[in-house]
């Protein structure tokens, strides 16, 4: 019994420090290559694409970590079409609420 306890105590603790990382990353600016980046989503896109895509426009974070943020928000089914702009001092929060 003490070691399924220590299992369950492990897991809760790996998933509030996962939960504390997943809600500072989200609040941080995210790092670009310029003072601004221009990317756009064609009609269609995947999350993945077009996390791929802001990386690729010069947003310097792992794509996965982006695309990763878009379907743990839930926000990953309502990215749409169009063209987007990244500044400085940008979260991924509110380029996924943009």
């Amino acid at each position: 019994m003490r070691v399924i306890r220590a299992i369950v105590v492990v897991i809760l603790v790996a998933l509030a420090i996962a939960a504390g990382y997943v809600y500072w990353w989200t609040s941080q600016a995210l790092p670009l290559s310029k003072a601004s980046v221009q990317f756009s989503v064609p009609a269609g896109s995947s999350a993945q694409a077009v996390a791929e895509r802001m990386s690729k426009a010069g947003v310097q974070t792992n794509s996965w970590l982006l695309y990763a943020w878009f379907r743990l928000s839930g926000g990953a089914r309502q990215i749409k079409a169009g063209v987007y702009e990244v500044e400085a001092g940008d979260t991924p929060r509110r380029v996924l609420e943009r």
